[in-house]
Parts: structure tokens; C-alpha cells; sequence
């Protein structure tokens, strides 16, 4: 397995907390949340906007792989696939959620 490098500025900030591990295997997705950082009215809107954050930074490495790529085109794309997803969990929900 390769793991993922933690950011260097991370590590120097004592007020640092990881929140997310993410994996695909077998086409099941397993997670792993850091929660109980927030109150419990505030955290749907903190992991509402920690999604957001990932596709941002998605964009940002997808336009850093090819210069051609849009970024208007490439979030239209993933909101698309994003709601389409929320839908689909909804109806059924595989995989695993450890903490």
C-alpha cells in the first residue's frame, strides 16, 4: 500500500488534526472520520465544507496535471457526478466506516 505524504506544514502546527482517510477496495469505498472536533449543530456544515475543500484541491491537481483542463468545467463535471453520488448512497450504502 502506498501511503500518502503528510504535508510539511502540518506537522509543524500543534493545532493540526487529520480528519480524513479515504481508500477504494473490491469497488467499496472505506473511510475512517475524525469527528467530535465540533458541536453537534456545527459539524454537518464543517464536513459539508470539508467535501467541498477535497474537490477544490482535486481541481487544483487536475489543472496542475494538464494546463488544458477548465476549472469551471472540471467542478461542473464533479457536481454533476457529486448530487448523482448523494443520491445513490442514499438508496444504498456499501462499504465501512471505522473512527
Amino acid at each position: 500500500m502506498k501511503y500518502l505524504e503528510i504535508p510539511q506544514e502540518v506537522l509543524e502546527r500543534p493545532d493540526a488534526r487529520e480528519l480524513v482517510r479515504f481508500w477504494i477496495s473490491g469497488g467499496k469505498d472505506y473511510c475512517t472520520l475524525q469527528g467530535e472536533l465540533w458541536d453537534r449543530e456545527k459539524e454537518p456544515m464543517v464536513w459539508a465544507t470539508v467535501a467541498a475543500d477535497i474537490m477544490k484541491h482535486a481541481i487544483l491537481k487536475l489543472c496542475i496535471e494538464d494546463c488544458s483542463r477548465e476549472r469551471a468545467e472540471l467542478l461542473a463535471q464533479m457536481r454533476t457526478r457529486f448530487n448523482a453520488r448523494l443520491d445513490e448512497i442514499n438508496d444504498s450504502y456499501e462499504g465501512r466506516l471505522g473512527q
